[in-house]
């Protein structure tokens, strides 16, 4: 696969969709939170509300998502992305796609993808592996098919801020699936601390029906989000699911991969893409 390729699959599955298998990991005890009459605006809330959202719900998108981003600058951190695509009939496969990013800051991150393909009663069908480690000024790839590993690096891109493309890309996400035509925000407690939550319906970017999305917001950061659709199709509906959790928040470290060595070797003396960017 391309540097430049890789580049697009987070960004893809950031910016569309997917459901299915259940979640990389199993979710934190989430509880809803007591709800106190002190605050009518948002009842039990204590905080301030972050940039782009008001009491009735999610007003400027954009706001929300570079906020989301500014809060990941100069941190490291994990996240884990899930899409996921069902049917109910077991002719056709179920499709689970999995990215896992440990950025220790912008130019130094693991990124690890599996896409895998099923069929219902009847296992696993096909996988796809692809990795990449970026160690400060080269990207390397690694991809995997038939058992045959190939290689590839590329540059890793200058960043004039602290997040990184990573961020960059999730704010953007934040945006599209909070961008809902009705939205109300509550409290939840999530993992011992009271955050806000919000829920919409109805979606102005994800073509589908049914659209329903939760995010539990730490101030501007949202550290978990679900998002469901169903796709029509003439034949058989397809049930959809994206989920964003964030993990190891300024506790993650990026060492490099068993296969960093292989990979210099690989590459040595012709194996460069200039013009890739992370």
């Amino acid at each position: 696969m391309h540097p430049a390729a890789v580049v697009a699959l987070v960004a893809s599955l950031l910016l569309a969709g997917c459901s299915g298998l259940g979640p990389v990991n199993p979710d934190p005890t989430v509880t809803p939170a007591p709800v106190p009459a002190d605050d009518p605006a948002v009842p039990g809330f204590e905080g301030t509300l972050p940039a782009g959202v008001e009491p009735s719900g999610v007003t400027d998108t954009r706001a929300l998502g570079r906020a989301h981003a500014e809060e990941l600058s100069g941190r490291s951190y994990t996240l884990e992305l899930v899409e996921a695509r069902a049917r109910d009939s077991h002719a056709l496969p179920v499709v689970r796609h999995e990215e896992s990013v440990r950025v220790r800051r912008p130019g130094l991150y693991r990124h690890d993808s599996v896409v895998r393909r099923a069929w219902l009663g009847h296992g696993l069908d096909r996988e796809e592996r692809t990795a990449v480690y970026a160690d400060g000024t080269t990207r390397y790839v690694r991809t995997v098919e038939n058992g045959t590993a190939r290689y590839e690096r590329g540059t890793v891109a200058r960043w004039r801020n602290w997040s990184g493309t990573h961020a960059q890309q999730a704010g953007r996400a934040v945006g599209r699936y909070l961008d809902v035509t009705n939205a109300t925000l509550s409290t939840v407690d999530r993992d011992g601390k009271r955050l806000l939550r919000v829920r919409g319906r109805g979606s102005r970017t994800v073509e589908g029906e049914r659209y329903r999305v939760e995010a539990h917001l730490d101030g501007a950061f949202v550290v978990w989000l679900e998002a469901r659709w169903v796709e029509p199709r003439e034949d058989e509906d397809v049930f959809v699911r994206v989920t964003m959790t964030y993990d190891r928040v300024d506790a993650t470290t990026v060492a490099p991969p068993g296969w960093y060595g292989e990979a210099l070797r690989a590459t040595e003396g012709g194996g460069d893409e200039a013009n890739a960017s992370s």
